[in-house]
């Protein structure tokens, strides 16, 4: 679909929009079972009697180690168990903090 000012717009068949009040419900659902199934280790945050190392709200994901190879390792572990429900990362939606 194109514009007057030849702008076009591509077409969104699958999917929601970014701003669709249903995609972080929707991304919830799809991680739950990814996040379930992962094995949780020694490395990430502590809550009262409980080790975490995935935190997700709303349609972030927070990915937690004690160091930088945990953290590989857990996202390594996150990729293969997603891609068994078929889903898959956007890398330009990535980034790392230090």
């Amino acid at each position: 679909m194109c514009t007057k000012d030849k702008k076009c717009l591509k077409e969104n068949k699958t999917g929601l929009k970014q701003s669709d009040s249903r995609s972080p419900i929707l991304f919830n659902l799809a991680l739950q079972k990814v996040i379930r199934s992962i094995k949780t280790g020694p490395s990430g945050i502590k809550i009262g009697k409980q080790q975490l190392n995935v935190l997700t709200y709303v349609n972030d994901c927070v990915l937690t180690g004690k160091n930088e190879i945990d953290i590989r390792q857990l996202f390594i572990e996150i990729e293969n168990i997603a891609r068994k429900f078929g889903l898959h990362k956007n890398q330009g939606k990535m980034f790392k903090t230090k």
